[in-house]
């Protein structure tokens, strides 16, 4: 094993035999999470960071990916490489999109737990003069005694010439420098950019389910090596909250709590941005979450812990609808959260849908598009078939209670729902630095079929009625949402701005 963890104790007499051998142990120290304040020595050459059980270091969050993130050490230097995971990997509050060599002070951040690094030191490079070949010291010596009899006896006029050429060489070279020197001093100095503050939220997840007029606590960490001075929320262009630092007590990190109330049905993009005690704020993070009606007939069902079930299991990574076939073109039955665990008990043909128990511990039978899923296994899935469903619209027939409220997101109540197909593209933010993201939004209803193309999505299959997918342009892209329906093809664009550095 690459990775272990022990006591302060242990710890350092690991430190002590590790130096003794001539190798430098290095130290992950979670600064946030669930196993705050734990210490793990990288006693190897790699460690792998993942929720699969086989990894060094397993990390029980639904936001962590299966195989999530890779170190290396190579040499002096200690690299990270994101092994295509869903929520990404964060250095320092940026997002990795290639392996990156570690430096002293980085943080890491995957999922909801944030590492530093301790005994990590900068790679360096020792320079050696090479000696030259084929020459002794002795034969240096004999050279230096022997005597230069040939020069003693030129004429005086050549070392007068010569003594004039270095004088006039001297010259020049003081009058470079003079002028070199006195470009350095009119040249204005290179101030370095004041470094901003790094915000990481805990909960909730992205694309989390809320319900209107019921208060919504978003939890974040903010951290700056000045101090903390004030967190901030933002939803629909205004402030709606924010939480200041003690004024006597200054900390480089600031836990905050911050609620929102949502006024209506739809989709909502939050803003966290943080301030440090000069004034300098932070990148805005963005938190998409979607609003439904206010439950008034179904109290708010309880979940209870059941012990860990076997056999093939689906766990949704969007909120997702539930249909009564492998298909758009069937009814919805319900929508469930990110993180449910769902029951796979069958799937179609091309195993892009799984036919699982819905509701929970019931009779019932449900589907959900396979693509928003992480499945466990599926080897022995069976096949089921299921008949296309009749053309005429079915009456609707009352729904069994279900363990979470099945209520699908409807437009706002003042306007009409259309008859028509329903085709809408956005992008959470239009404008990004090199290197950030955006969240592509969408809604469709009343169509066959819907597709996302641009920039790393090709031909992706997308769900409706509302849903997201995260976007990480390196270039100004133009992303197209292509929905099939029955008087033709539905196209709607968003342009995606990368600004230049």
């Amino acid at each position: 094993m690459d990775f272990e963890s022990l006591s302060e104790g242990e710890q350092d007499a690991v430190d002590i035999t590790r130096s003794s051998a001539g190798r430098v142990p290095i130290r992950l120290r979670i600064q946030l999470g669930a196993q705050m304040g734990r210490t793990f020595t990288m006693s190897g050459d790699t460690l792998c960071i993942g929720r699969a059980p086989d990894n060094d270091l397993v990390l029980d969050d639904v936001q962590v990916s299966r195989y999530h993130a890779r170190l290396m050490r190579r040499g002096d230097a200690l690299v990270i490489e994101d092994l295509g995971s869903t929520n990404g990997t964060m250095v320092s509050g940026r997002r990795i999109t290639q392996p990156q060599v570690l430096q002293p002070g980085d943080t890491i951040a995957i999922g909801r737990t944030v590492f530093s690094l301790e005994g990590l030191a900068a790679p360096h490079t020792l320079g050696m003069v090479p000696v030259e070949p084929g020459l002794r010291r002795d034969d240096t010596e004999i050279e230096a005694k022997v005597p230069a009899v040939g020069w003693m006896r030129s004429n005086v006029i050549w070392l007068l010439i010569a003594g004039l050429a270095g004088l006039i060489v001297v010259v020049v070279l003081i009058l470079a420098l003079g002028g070199m020197l006195s470009y350095l001093l009119s040249a204005p100095a290179t101030v370095a950019a004041p470094a901003a503050p790094v915000v990481f939220i805990q909960s909730p997840a992205a694309g989390t389910q809320v319900r209107v007029n019921e208060s919504v606590t978003v939890s974040v960490v903010a951290s700056d090596a000045e101090g903390v001075a004030r967190v901030e929320l933002w939803a629909s262009g205004g402030l709606v909250a924010q939480q200041a630092a003690p004024a006597d007590k200054p900390s480089p990190s600031l836990q905050a709590d911050l609620r929102w109330m949502p006024p209506a049905p739809g989709s909502y993009t939050l803003q966290l941005r943080a301030y440090n005690l000069r004034g300098i704020a932070s990148e805005p993070v963005m938190l998409f979450l979607v609003a439904v009606p206010a439950s008034v007939d179904t109290p708010t069902p309880v979940v209870t812990p059941t012990p860990e079930e076997t056999g093939a299991l689906a766990v949704t990574t969007a909120a997702l609808n539930v249909r009564q076939g492998p298909g758009q073109h069937y009814p919805v039955l319900g929508l469930v959260p990110v993180g449910t665990k769902l029951r796979i008990v069958g799937k179609n043909p091309e195993a892009t849908w799984w036919q699982v128990i819905y509701p929970e511990a019931s009779d019932g039978r449900g589907w959900v598009f396979a693509d928003f899923t992480e499945a466990s296994n599926v080897a022995d899935v069976p096949v089921v078939i299921t008949p296309e469903p009749p053309t005429s619209t079915p009456t609707s027939t009352p729904l069994p209670t279900m363990t979470y409220t099945p209520t699908p997101l409807p437009l706002p109540t003042s306007t009409p729902t259309p008859s028509g197909p329903i085709v809408e593209l956005i992008a959470a933010r239009a404008s990004l630095a090199p290197g950030e993201c955006t969240l592509l939004q969408w809604h469709i209803e009343n169509i066959k079929a819907a597709y996302l193309n641009g920039g790393d999505f090709r031909n992706v299959g997308v769900t409706g009625p509302y849903g997201w997918r995260e976007a990480c342009p390196v270039a100004t892209t133009t992303y197209v949402l292509r929905a099939e329906t029955g008087a033709g093809v539905i196209e709607r664009t968003v342009t995606v701005e990368v600004l230049a550095r």
